[in-house]
């Protein structure tokens, strides 16, 4: 429901973002306002979330989400509202998505993979639907205001449910956690499959959001691919995630997200080097003609690994990391997802524009071979050396 919710409140604001002149530059600044939000509020949201407790972070959150929503009718009137509207609804929600992921941990101990996965789909499922459906509903009655409204009664109905979840999830005197980062840095440094999780969620991110920009260039302008090809593309797709789903529900075990780690984020990187082939004009299949056909596996491949990654990944951090420190682990994860993608986005946007999608996918494709051997080879001889000096005696 909070992402039907978050569906309606961001198409009101990038409507109203785009509404004073270019719309490409509205949207743009309204993305860049949303990830200074998470910057800025996530790590401090995530330490205050496991002092406080997540079904309290939940609540906290759902109604700082309401406060904007109601700002917005007020501010989201010009460019420049909607940026600052962004902000504060970015910074607000890294207390409820932080919330969410520590709340996984309470309610799916033993099979978190389970629960991120069943998190997962409910969120694309309630964004989806907020966007496409509730959205354009609401402004076809009473315009963005509408829509501002709309979201806010939603938010607020999320609110009154997470005080119950709250209610019910809550213990006794808490453990004194402090406000270090130094225990989730230790962890996602010294941990080799939280390391693995770490990589492999920043590197997913990374790709969904420059498959955005190339992935419509290739598609459109450099295959010129009708209805017909992108609906048989789709459906391979949506194969490959429904089959993610299905194995992280029932196949998975306690400790299978950790060991899928490995595969998954290969899988990723030998994908996104297939697509560059595939874009540069060479055939997957040596001796055959190139054909849309031989994007089917490679999309129905995308699918699963765009299933797998981020529940194996989560799932990974939900159980490896202490009760106490849930919260701030997942915000120290994002941070790093956030800070480590802008270089590597900007690349990729200024690749794709000037030499076309094959470079993008070629780029993807590198980095995530490097950060591969990086994980597997650099990290381990760093703890080794690391090691080997805490043991040296300290000449007086």
């Amino acid at each position: 429901m909070s992402q039907a919710g978050q569906g309606i409140f961001l198409g009101a604001i990038f409507w109203a973002a785009g509404s004073g002149g270019s719309a490409v530059g509205g949207a743009s600044g309204v993305f860049v306002a949303m990830m200074a939000g998470a910057v800025l509020a996530g790590v401090p949201a995530g330490i205050a979330i496991d002092r406080a407790g997540a079904g309290s972070g939940l609540a906290i959150g759902a109604w700082l989400r309401v406060l904007v929503a109601a700002l917005a009718v007020f501010l989201a009137g010009s460019t420049a509202g909607a940026f600052m509207v962004a902000l504060a609804y970015s910074s607000a929600s890294q207390v409820f998505s932080n919330s969410e992921m520590a709340m996984v941990h309470a309610l799916q101990r033993e099979r978190p993979a389970r629960g991120h996965a069943v998190l997962l789909v409910l969120q694309h499922a309630g964004q989806g639907a907020g966007l496409i459906l509730f959205a354009p509903a609401l402004y076809y009655l009473g315009g963005p205001a509408a829509m501002l409204g709309g979201a806010a009664g939603v938010f607020a109905v999320v609110g009154l449910l997470a005080l119950f979840v709250a209610k019910r999830t809550a213990v006794g005197k808490r453990a004194r956690t402090g406000v270090s980062l130094m225990p989730a840095l230790r962890l996602l440094r010294d941990d080799d499959s939280v390391a693995f999780a770490s990589g492999l969620l920043i590197y997913f991110e990374l790709s969904v959001k420059a498959m955005v920009v190339a992935l419509p260039i290739l598609a459109f302008r450099e295959l010129d691919l009708g209805v017909t090809a992108l609906t048989g593309l789709g459906l391979a797709g949506g194969t490959g995630a429904l089959a993610g789903i299905w194995l992280v529900t029932t196949q998975l075990g306690p400790d299978g997200a950790a060991r899928l780690a490995r595969p998954v984020f290969a899988s990723i990187v030998a994908l996104t080097a297939m697509l560059a082939v595939f874009a540069n004009g060479v055939p997957l299949v040596p001796g055959a003609a190139i054909d849309v056909a031989g994007l089917v596996p490679v999309a129905a491949g995308l699918g699963l690994c765009a299933a797998l990654a981020p529940v194996c990944g989560r799932a990974v951090l939900s159980r490896q990391a202490p009760a106490t420190h849930q919260a701030r682990v997942f915000a120290t994860q994002g941070l790093l997802s956030d800070l480590v993608a802008v270089v590597p986005l900007a690349i990729a946007g200024i690749g794709t524009s000037m030499a076309g999608a094959g470079t993008t996918f070629l780029f993807l494709a590198v980095v995530g071979f490097a950060s591969l051997l990086c994980l597997e080879f650099a990290l381990p001889r760093f703890r080794r050396e690391e090691l080997v000096l805490a043991m040296q005696p300290i000449d007086e």
